[in-house]
């Protein structure tokens, strides 16, 4: 009999106005929360039951996670950041054009309006293919011939 498991479990969701009530958030409710910030992400973690916070933080009602500000020489880049405004934004696209380019390779165009730059950085990938890539290059590296 097969597993079905695209049904996200229940779980009590809060939707913070600002990063300190997000992080008092974060604090209550330590070690069976969830932060969701794009979602794309997200959502495969929770419909596939790998993860089952009692509790999902929202933090898309934040709007100081959003934006790229020129600091004079560098930029300031809020984590929940769309990567379509990465790719267009006139200072990355002249100052550092690397980083424009590589989010303009990030997936398709309906994904990068979503994906944001934090969840893309710091994303833990569940790729059956990267996920083998490691473990092969682990296993090599510890062979002895």
């Amino acid at each position: 009999m097969a597993v079905i498991r695209d049904i996200i479990p229940a779980f009590e969701i809060f939707q913070p106005a600002s990063i300190d009530d997000a992080v008092r958030l974060i604090d209550k409710y330590r070690g069976d929360y969830w932060v969701l910030a794009g979602g794309l992400d997200s959502m495969d973690w929770l419909k596939d039951r790998l993860r089952r916070p009692r509790y999902v933080i929202d933090l898309t009602q934040i709007k100081e996670l959003v934006g790229i500000k020129d600091t004079g020489g560098g930029l300031e880049i809020g984590a929940m950041t769309p990567l379509t405004q990465v790719v267009h934004h006139p200072v990355v696209r002249d100052k550092f054009g690397l980083l424009a380019e590589a989010a303009e390779l990030v997936a398709s165009p309906q994904i990068r309006n979503q994906g944001t730059i934090g969840g893309n950085v710091s994303q833990d990938t569940r790729c059956w293919y990267y996920r083998g890539t490691r473990r092969r290059r682990w296993w090599r590296s510890t062979r002895r011939w």
